[in-house]
This record gives C-alpha cells, sequence and structure tokens, in this order.
C-alpha cells in the first residue's frame, strides 16, 4: 500500500530534507513524499527531481490561508514555521483528496527501519502522537515544553482527523512563540488536549524506537543485531536529529541536554547522521559539490531554553585549522557540543 509523508525546509536544510528522503527510499517500498518548500530556491531543486518527491510552494500554501500572511509579520522564521505545522496536512488533504493518511516528518528525522506497522496499528483511530518520553525532570518539562513531540504525526483524512486540524490552525493563528507562556508553547503544547479532547481516536505511541532522541535515550540501551539497531527489545524506526549541523567534512555541532546518555551513544549516533549526511552530499553533487555547507542558524533562538553539556573532542586532522573553527563556532554558540571525525 503506497504511504504518503510531508515535512518542510529551505535550501539552508536541503542536505538534511534529502537525507530523511533517502532514508524512506530503503524502508518503504512505495510512498510519496510531500515537501512544503520554504523558499523558491529549494522549490526549484526538489522540482522533477525525483518521482517520490512532490514539492508544494510556499506562496500555494499562503494564497490557500491567507491569514498565514498576518502571522509572518509577526513572528519569527522559526515561529512562522511551527505555524504551518496543522496548515500543511489540510491543505494536502484539500488537493489530494485520495490520501487517507498522511504522516508530519521534520525534516531532521532518519529511519532505521519500516513504519508500516505504525500506519496499520491506526485502524479506526484518526490521530497518532509521540510522548517525548523525557529522561530527566519528566514531569517539570512536559509542563512546560507538552507531554508530546511534534516530529512526527499520522493524520486521517476523516471528519475528526479534519476537525483536529482546524482547530489546531485557529489555535497556531491565534498564539504561535517560541516561548512558555499561559500553558502554551509554540504549536506543541496544544496537542496535550487532544486524548481528552478526542479520546478512543487517537493513538499515543509511547516505546523506544519511535522518535527516539537525546532527551529519551536515557533509560535505553542500544544495540545491533543482523544490521537492526535496538533500543532494548524493540526495533530502532526513526531518530530524531534535532538541532544536529554539519559544519565541515570533520565537524558536526549538536545540541546537547543535560540528558543521561552516555558519551559513547551520543558519538555512535552522531556519527550515524553525519555519515548519512555524506552520503547525500555525493549522491547530488549537482546541489552540493562535494562540498559541506553550513546552514542558517535557525535554532539558535533555541538553545536558550536548555542547559547544553558543553563538549569538545580533540582529535587532530590539522590542528591549526580546527583550533580556529572551534573557537570561531564555541564563540558563537558556547552551549555546543562539538563531534571531531
Amino acid at each position: 500500500m503506497k504511504r504518503y509523508f510531508c515535512t518542510c525546509f529551505d535550501h539552508n536544510y536541503l542536505v538534511y530534507g534529502l537525507t530523511l528522503f533517502e532514508s524512506l527510499k530503503k524502508y518503504v517500498p512505495d510512498f510519496q513524499l510531500f515537501v512544503l518548500c520554504l523558499s523558491d530556491k529549494v522549490y526549484e531543486q526538489l522540482t522533477d527531481l525525483a518521482p517520490q518527491i512532490t514539492p508544494v510552494s510556499l506562496t500555494e500554501l499562503e494564497n490557500a490561508y491567507p491569514e498565514l500572511l498576518t502571522c509572518k509579520k509577526n513572528r519569527s522564521k522559526a515561529e512562522y514555521i511551527f505555524t504551518l505545522s496543522p496548515v500543511l496536512p489540510l491543505l494536502l488533504f484539500k488537493k489530494y483528496g485520495y490520501i487517507d493518511l498522511l504522516a508530519y516528518l521534520d525534516s531532521d528525522l532518519l529511519f532505521f527501519a519500516s513504519p508500516e506497522f505504525l500506519f496499520e496499528q491506526m485502524k479506526d483511530r484518526s490521530l497518532y502522537i509521540t510522548r517525548h518520553r523525557f529522561t530527566i525532570d519528566a514531569e517539570e518539562r512536559e509542563i512546560k515544553y507538552g507531554k508530546y513531540n511534534v516530529a512526527f504525526q499520522i493524520y486521517k483524512n476523516d471528519s475528526i482527523g479534519i476537525e483536529c486540524l482546524n482547530q489546531w490552525r485557529e489555535q497556531c493563528f491565534s498564539w504561535c512563540y517560541d516561548r512558555v507562556e499561559d500553558g502554551k508553547f509554540a504549536d506543541q503544547k496544544y496537542l496535550d488536549s487532544w486524548p481528552e479532547q478526542w479520546k478512543d481516536a487517537v493513538l499515543i505511541g509511547n516505546q523506544p524506537g519511535i522518535n527516539s532522541a537525546l532527551w529519551n535515550m536515557g533509560n535505553t540501551g542500544y544495540s545491533a543485531r543482523n544490521g537492526q539497531l535496538y533500543l532494548d527489545q524493540y526495533k530502532l524506526i526513526f531518530f530524531h536529529y534535532q538541532g544536529f549541523k554539519i559544519l565541515s567534512q570533520y565537524l558536526a555541532l549538536w545540541p546537547r541536554e543535560d540528558y543521561v546518555c552516555s558519551d559513547h551513544t551520543v558519538r555512535y549516533l552522531a556519527k550515524l547522521y553525519f555519515n548519512s549526511l555524506k552520503e547525500t552530499i555525493k549522491k547530488y553533487p549537482v546541489f552540493f559539490s562535494g562540498k559541506f555547507v553550513v546552514p542558517e542558524r535557525f535554532y539558535q533562538e533555541r538553545l536558550k531554553f536548555t542547559r547544553m553539556e558543553k563538549y569538545i573532542s580533540l582529535v587532530p586532522f590539522c590542528r591549526v585549522q580546527f583550533a580556529i573553527r572551534i573557537l570561531y563556532f564555541y564563540l558563537r554558540n558556547s552551549q555546543s557540543v562539538f563531534f571531531n571525525f
């Protein structure tokens, strides 16, 4: 059965979006990925790139929902993108009525196994959401940032799915800012009410291996068996590499909060993603020319919300060049984790 996914990114994040796409190709036999292009450049880059990719222009979305233009005037770039979360699925359901189930993906996800069973679990459910599963200070963090993470959801094209998305759209149009305020946080805290409001229509993913991230890895151990990664006894389906940035062919930056997760585990997961990004760059030389391009500091303003562990790995490949890079990026972002490969 054909599966439908959607995501969004601009040309600065093309390498991450294409890496997500390549990982889907490995594990989903028949799928379509709709990409909301946050810049004209990435729309041009994705047009006719692959039959499984359907680019959607930001202009089309804004024409369909002109209220977005008002939101755009009083929000940061990050906040505006958060505001788009419920709008893209609504546009796709309206334009492509044949879509039954639509999964939203953050562009910094990487798949390690098939997500097919998640679609199969939906059955008569209309909404699928995933818990944060915070390792440290879970109750406090859930109160601030929400019980559920918006990097992955599945929506059914039925009355409840559309009603939920329309309600969420109105909420985000009214308030969607990158701060904690009056029980709200960006587009994320609104999801807390869904299980109570729509009850049995909501399926909650709470197991390791689904939307795994540094913040929920503390209580699980990973292993590799027969070419498959596991978290405890669960397959690692996809990992959320929030904030991961490639800086050069040797260096990467990854905001790491003070969660209980060993340096060995962090380094192993970082290298998996780093190598996947390198493969993407090699596969699409017309876009990257074999070079690493540092994206704009999209998440920079978000780092202030968390405490970071400062970690620098000094493995010399060129001491002077490495020292200059470390000093430059450390001064610009003193709460970063650096990896040298």
